[in-house]
């Protein structure tokens, strides 16, 4: 195993990886963020630097949100946002509020994912501000990929990318899989070559209990009707711009499910159109049979994509690998909530050294590589 990880001759140009979240990687290598938990040990230990202008706290556990801990925060002079482990909730102080001003009309320290664009906002400003850009292309580089795709990519994230010198940048390309919203308001974005696609989340993640796992439409983010508006709008005015991906945040049985039954159909009959499945953690083999079906009855073969991370799930990847005249199986590392390096990647999975595992493995980095070439 060694040797594979080692040796990238067996990888020439394979090396990318397809679903990552670049500017929370770039949060990390910053002192802009640090985990819930040297949050406290630093507090506990007077170790905590007061003279910052900005504090993110990730990994915040949800049962931790209570009144003693805005009470505590509230301390701070400077703005401090803690983030739950599941990024659907932030926890803020007063001298955050105050930085917003009273116009925003936000008078909690208890915030929803709504209130995403106003956090990201906060943090990207400051994120120009330090323009430590290149650390981030380091830790690609380092890692030998030089291609990503951010895996969604709002109007802020996107302004950013814009403003700053990323796109410039030697040694790191990113693309884009937008926001489905951001695509409805402004749906001349595509037209930018750098955007893959469209993403939508179905659910939600299984670090807050809100993947959809069971039989529970009460997690479903999916807006049916959004998702129609989509499809429309491009059928009007991009159907001859070539392959479009429309993306989905998908962990759960009934998840993949609820894909399969209620959407693909709806993706495949047209021909313009590359369904993506991100995660697919936890599925049924009944489904990946009906979507095969789905596959042959409307010709979508090289038409879907299973993105998996480096985790378990109910079917390996060498299982939906063998499915592989059907669909692709590619890989990504999510990061950052799992990280670039190789050893935490694919081989940890194939676990062999055999010739066999070997060409399995230059099979999905080649699908890897697809991604980028619609």
């Amino acid at each position: 195993m060694a040797n594979l990880r080692q040796n990238r001759a067996y990888l020439p140009h394979y090396i990318s990886d397809p679903h990552t979240h670049p500017i929370l990687i770039l949060q990390k290598l910053t002192d802009i963020s640090i985990e819930y938990a040297v949050f406290k040990n630093f507090v506990s230990s007077g170790n905590l630097d007061y003279n910052r202008e900005i504090l993110v706290v990730t990994d915040l556990p949800l049962g931790c949100i209570n009144n003693e801990l805005v009470n505590f925060i509230n301390n701070f002079d400077f703005p401090i946002i803690m983030k739950t482990v599941d990024y659907h909730s932030f926890v803020v102080n007063n001298s955050f509020l105050n930085k917003l001003g009273k116009s925003v009309g936000i008078f909690e320290n208890v915030l929803k994912e709504s209130y995403f664009d106003i956090i990201d906002r906060m943090v990207l400003s400051y994120l120009k501000k330090s323009g430590n850009f290149n650390a981030l292309v380091e830790e690609f580089r380092k890692n030998c990929i030089d291609r990503t795709i951010d895996a969604f990519t709002t109007k802020d994230f996107y302004e950013f990318y814009n403003d700053t010198l990323f796109l410039n940048t030697d040694g790191l390309e990113i693309y884009f899989l937008l926001d489905n919203k951001f695509f409805l308001s402004s749906p001349e974005v595509l037209l930018n070559i750098k955007c893959l696609g469209i993403k939508f989340f179905i659910d939600g993640t299984i670090s807050s209990g809100t993947a959809w796992i069971y039989r529970n439409r009460k997690n479903l983010f999916l807006d049916e009707k959004e998702f129609d508006c989509v499809l429309e709008l491009l059928d009007k005015k991009f159907k001859n711009l070539g392959r479009i991906y429309l993306a989905f945040h998908c962990i759960g049985w009934y998840a993949f499910e609820f894909l399969v039954k209620n959407l693909a159909k709806k993706i495949l009959k047209k021909n313009n159109l590359i369904l993506r499945v991100e995660h697919c953690s936890l599925i049924k083999k009944k489904d990946i049979e009906k979507l095969i079906d789905l596959i042959r009855d409307y010709n979508a073969y090289g038409r879907v994509f299973l993105v998996l991370n480096p985790e378990k799930g109910s079917i390996s990847i060498m299982d939906l690998y063998g499915y592989k005249n059907y669909f692709y199986v590619a890989y990504a590392s999510d990061a950052p909530v799992y990280g670039l390096d190789l050893i935490d990647s694919i081989f940890v999975l194939l676990n062999s050294d055999s010739h066999y595992n070997v060409e399995i493995v230059n099979d999905i980095f080649r699908f890897n590589d697809l991604l980028f070439l619609i």
